[in-house]
């Protein structure tokens, strides 16, 4: 009967513990963070440039390899010949525009929420996050072919939580009208 007891009473202990422990909370989302982050797509791995450039992960390159838990992030930017207003019409209030995500197969969901209200980009005119595309100072620094935002831009941006260790996929697909879609997989190892 006092093991009963013992036992009923460390299982109560443990209850209660789970009952104090507070809900694992979400990444916060803080696009000045993010794009700050970012600018060192080239030099990170756990930072994607999806849809452009020969990033780590995208088709035709190795597999992104970074560490288990790690986050990720995933970005790409639509600039427009037009303005602020056709970005965001077009791509944010638009109904018939989406992105989503799949990972590992699983059920794609949209992330169209990580589009960055769109604004005007111009060199030297703020925050290197807001205007410079890989960190590298004004213009085309350091001589890899990438130069900077001007005009009107649209970032988006996706941050997961990170992963187990082993091999896995995120596909990507923008839906730009009920007849136009792209899709870029992306290869992630994840290493213990």
């Amino acid at each position: 009967m006092k093991k009963i007891n013992v036992m009923m009473a460390i299982l109560f202990v443990f209850i209660f513990a789970l009952a104090l422990v507070q809900p694992a909370q979400a990444l916060p989302y803080n696009p000045i963070s993010l794009n700050a982050r970012f600018t060192h797509w080239q030099e990170v791995a756990a930072v994607i440039h999806i849809m452009v450039w020969p990033d780590a992960g995208r088709p035709g390159n190795p597999p992104a390899i970074v560490n288990a838990g790690e986050p990720l992030l995933f970005g790409f930017e639509w600039g427009s010949a037009i303005d602020v207003e056709h970005l965001q019409s077009y791509y944010i209030d638009n109904p018939n525009t989406n992105i989503t995500v799949s990972v590992d197969g699983n059920t794609p969901f949209s992330v169209k929420g990580n589009y960055q209200a769109p604004f005007v980009a111009a060199t030297q005119s703020g925050p290197a996050w807001s205007w410079d595309h890989d960190g590298d100072g004004p213009g085309d620094g350091d001589g890899d072919g990438v130069s900077d935002w001007s005009g009107a831009v649209l970032f988006f941006r996706y941050l997961h939580p990170g992963l187990a260790p082993g091999p896995h996929t995120f596909v990507f697909t923008v839906t730009e009208d009920p007849y136009s879609t792209s899709s870029d997989t992306i290869s992630v190892l994840v290493i213990p």
